[in-house]
């Protein structure tokens, strides 16, 4: 992965905070662990 600069503001060169890049991960995060626990049958447990 590139090593990005933050502004003081915390924005990167393309204007986009890393707030927006954190909730981009962990709303992928969230996505695919609904999708796995939908991909697990129930009678495991």
């Amino acid at each position: 992965m590139e090593i990005k600069e933050f502004n003081n503001h915390g924005l990167e060169a393309f204007d986009i905070h890393w707030m927006q890049y954190l909730s981009i991960t962990l709303v992928s995060l969230l996505i695919f662990f609904i999708d796995l626990d939908k991909a697990v049958p129930d009678s495991i447990i």
